[in-house]
């Protein structure tokens, strides 16, 4: 398949390149940032210009929308929630026009599960999560402009799926780590540490995250899932927490709906609806300690 990828300098971007092109797809790839040695032809655009849109996008297969502003940390959320907003929906509708029959999103779990805000975990999980075990069905609760526009983008996608026949899927991704992040984050846990509220054990994200290398292979699954409509999906690694699942909900998630009893929930995010539409299954095994 030919792919156009979006956000493709960045640390998902870059691996998803790399895997696209040994799995045997012809990739297109663009990034406001330009990186010399890259391994596809790069074209350094921020996506606003319509122009530039319809040449990077025509006569491709599917596109891979990862650029974005990429969290909610800003000094200026109306500029970037109206810069992303724009950036979407002109990638989106281009890519209707040009041909283009697969959609695949970088939305966030901040959609429908907490804020992103440091000074914010301090809110009850009540607020954030509607429900246990997570999954793509939650209800959105934006609470920061990042949330918010990557919502608007979810919305926009889901209505070219029912109007113009289009694939979308939308991953709402949570914390994504290299795998160098990842090896600081278990030594400070196995100093013993690493405490609730720090990254990535957040009660209001569900304490979800993902590796880079996991976040890949769900994204290449999505090209090539067979799949129709709109989809979105909260993918999450496997619970291998020193804690039981059990322990954390009673402790940090009273007063949550739990959609199954208790002794049945082995991970705070459902992956079986994203394991049933792309036959993915997290295979990184991070924090088996």
């Amino acid at each position: 398949m030919r792919l156009a990828i979006t956000g493709a300098t960045g640390t998902v971007g870059s691996v998803l390149v790399r895997h696209a092109l040994d799995a045997g797809h012809e990739v297109r790839a663009a990034d406001p940032r330009y990186q010399p040695d890259f391994p596809v032809p790069l074209t350094v655009s921020n996506l606003l210009d319509k122009t530039v849109l319809c040449r990077f996008l025509e006569g491709c297969d599917a596109v891979i929308h990862l650029a974005n502003a990429w969290h909610a940390h800003t000094p200026d959320p109306v500029r970037v929630l109206c810069e992303a907003t724009e950036m979407n929906a002109k990638l989106f509708g281009t890519a209707v026009e040009v041909g283009i029959k697969r959609i695949v999103f970088a939305s966030t779990i901040q959609v429908c599960a907490g804020t992103g805000l440091t000074e914010e975990y301090r809110w009850p999980v009540q607020k954030q999560i509607a429900y246990l075990p997570m999954d793509g069905d939650l209800p959105a609760r934006p609470a920061n402009a990042y949330a918010l526009f990557k919502r608007t983008a979810e919305i926009t996608l889901e209505y070219l799926c029912q109007r113009q026949g289009v694939t979308g899927i939308a991953l709402r991704y949570p914390a994504i780590y290299s795998e160098s992040h990842m090896k600081k984050i278990t030594d400070i846990f196995r100093r013993g540490s690493l405490c609730v509220g720090y990254t990535p054990m957040v009660p209001q994200e569900g304490c979800a995250f993902l590796t880079v290398a996991d976040a890949v292979r769900l994204t290449l699954a999505c090209v090539t899932a067979d799949l129709s409509g709109y989809h979105c999906l909260l993918p999450t690694t496997t619970w291998h927490w020193p804690a039981p699942v059990q322990s954390m909900i009673k402790q940090y998630y009273q007063g949550v709906e739990l959609r199954r009893p208790i002794d049945q929930i082995n991970n705070l995010v459902d992956l079986a609806l994203v394991t049933q539409k792309t036959g993915w299954t997290p295979l990184d095994r991070p924090f088996l300690l």
